[in-house]
């Protein structure tokens, strides 16, 4: 088990465990885990394995009076043409034709329904109060900005740069101005594998903030159980640990939430809050554990951040944070970190 944290300096490091890690458990309790899925399930979804055998059983579980599949489904992970009649019979039978479009999407209508008849436990709300909240929303504006940036830049990654630059901000100059700024995309070996991975981030953490249930991602955020002198931490890839937990110091923690620390609440600004946020969360969506803290802008003044080759600032957790803090912002982070 491997956790990101964030400590009081700013600077992230990796621990094996924080405390005596005695294993992950299963989350069952009195009633089933909550289901989640990373991708949608059914006519034209994504369709992972996994996401599909959780529908699957689902189904299965669901009583025939109430839309269950019949005859069951063999939970073999395909999502043939006996899983997507019975997505689209359970359907009909709670929202009608209109709603029966054979799709279970992530924190849409069909998958709370399902949970709600499975009587599944919904992720437990942490003490989450409005200020929290309203810092987790900037954070969230931060990442929709990036992705707003993204989105305007993309039909001009595989163009060439003009060699006199660009004098509108439609020219693909101003349009790729932040991402090569921070991610130094015209200088990658190559420009749209480099895009494609820092588009994928940006729109996982966005993600991250879509869970079912979860206003702003309150149930992603959780307060330190352990009273840890970091700001934040968060196990390495937890996002796809969905409903998994592990034992630190004989507490028991999901690891696909990342915890605030007392240091986080001593910040006085709210976007260096957020900044924090939007950190912890590249770390969170890594699945790959490819993304680290090669360079902090506190660094050298922050030469060492900007001096880094094109790869190491597109697998930079802080290139990410400033990326999306002056794409919000229109500004780079006065503070340091």
């Amino acid at each position: 088990m491997v956790w990101i944290v964030q400590n009081k300096s700013g600077i992230c490091g990796q621990l094996l465990k924080l405390g005596d890690t005695s294993g992950e458990g299963n989350g069952n309790g009195d009633s089933l885990d909550e289901i989640f899925i990373l991708g949608s399930v059914g006519i034209h979804g994504y369709n992972y394995p996994d996401d599909v055998k959780k529908i699957q059983d689902a189904l299965n579980r669901v009583a025939q009076a109430q839309g269950g599949a019949h005859p069951k489904l063999k939970p073999d992970g395909l999502c043939g043409d006996k899983t997507k009649q019975a997505i689209q019979k359970f359907q009909l039978m709670h929202f009608g034709w209109s709603g029966a479009d054979g799709l279970v999407e992530v924190a849409r209508q069909t998958l709370a329904r399902l949970n709600e008849i499975l009587g599944t436990r919904k992720i437990q709300i942490p003490n989450v109060n409005l200020v929290e909240a309203n810092t987790i929303q900037l954070a969230l504006s931060m990442i929709n900005a990036a992705r707003s940036n993204i989105l305007m830049a993309m039909p001009m990654v595989d163009k060439k740069p003009s060699p006199g630059g660009g004098l509108t901000v439609f020219s693909r100059e101003s349009l790729m101005r932040l991402l090569n700024k921070h991610f130094s995309i015209d200088d990658s070996h190559n420009p749209i594998q480099a895009f494609a991975h820092v588009k994928g981030i940006f729109n996982l953490m966005w993600q991250v903030f879509q869970r079912p249930g979860g206003l702003w991602g309150v149930h992603t955020f959780e307060r330190d159980p352990l009273a840890l002198d970091f700001r934040a931490y968060a196990a390495g890839g937890g996002y796809f640990k969905s409903v998994k937990h592990t034992l630190e110091k004989g507490v028991k923690m999901r690891l696909d939430s990342i915890f605030l620390c007392k240091r986080f609440f001593e910040e006085s600004a709210p976007f260096k809050q957020a900044f924090i946020i939007v950190h912890e969360c590249a770390h969170f969506v890594d699945l790959q554990g490819s993304i680290k803290d090669f360079a902090y802008n506190r660094e050298s003044g922050g030469a060492k951040i900007r001096g880094l080759p094109p790869f190491l600032k597109q697998h930079n957790a802080n290139c990410f944070s400033n990326f999306a803090y002056e794409a919000r912002t229109g500004q780079e982070p006065w503070f340091i970190t």
